[in-house]
């Protein structure tokens, strides 16, 4: 649990404030997994702190939650034409993608229990960033992705969220699942 907080802190996901009249925080609580390898052996222990989303309020708490993925028929696409030119096809997972996602509506959180600020129990965290179980987490960072981000040069082009970058002899095609992407290409070292 102290490392999950060091990342949301290390992240500058929130800060420490009073909270301002006329909002209410939202409570916080952790969500614990049990990684387990292939036979069934635990091999890690989890601690997620999750925001309770559910309590939010459209056009208070949060404006849009909707955030676009590529549509399995795009993904079979992008997959299908990369056999068929024996492209690279490099799988990428991004760990904590929710929160990395910038926020632009005012939420205000609760300090957990047992890990409040010595002295300012009375304060809540505004949030910068996204946290797990806000209900614009996917949206917050599906805009953080921007897919410009990733090759700055390149002019993008979307649909359905397979992005087709290109430059002269260049073509990069990128499919985005929530925090998944399927990278494939003509240059195996742009791929990379």
């Amino acid at each position: 649990m102290k490392q999950e907080l060091q990342s949301v802190e290390k992240n500058k996901t929130w800060e420490l404030v009073d909270l301002p009249a006329g909002h209410r925080p939202i409570s916080l609580k952790w969500v614990f997994k049990l990684k387990k390898d292939e036979k069934g052996v635990a091999t890690k222990h989890k601690a997620r702190l999750v925001a309770r989303g559910l309590v939010q309020q459209e056009g208070i708490d949060f404006d849009d939650a909707f955030a676009p993925v590529a549509r399995m028929e795009s993904v079979r696409v992008l997959l299908a034409l990369a056999a068929q030119e024996g492209w690279k096809v490099h799988h990428m997972d991004v760990k904590s993608a929710f929160l990395n996602g910038d926020l632009k509506e005012e939420v205000y959180v609760r300090q957990m229990p047992g890990f409040a600020v010595a002295g300012e129990e009375g304060k809540v965290y505004r949030l910068k960033k996204a946290l797990y179980g806000l209900r614009q987490a996917p949206r917050a960072w599906n805009a953080k992705l921007d897919i410009t981000q990733i090759l700055p040069a390149a002019a993008p082009v979307h649909h359905h969220l397979v992005c087709a970058l290109l430059e002269p002899h260049l073509l990069l095609l990128v499919g985005v699942y929530v925090d998944d992407l399927i990278i494939t290409g003509a240059d195996g070292r742009e791929v990379e």
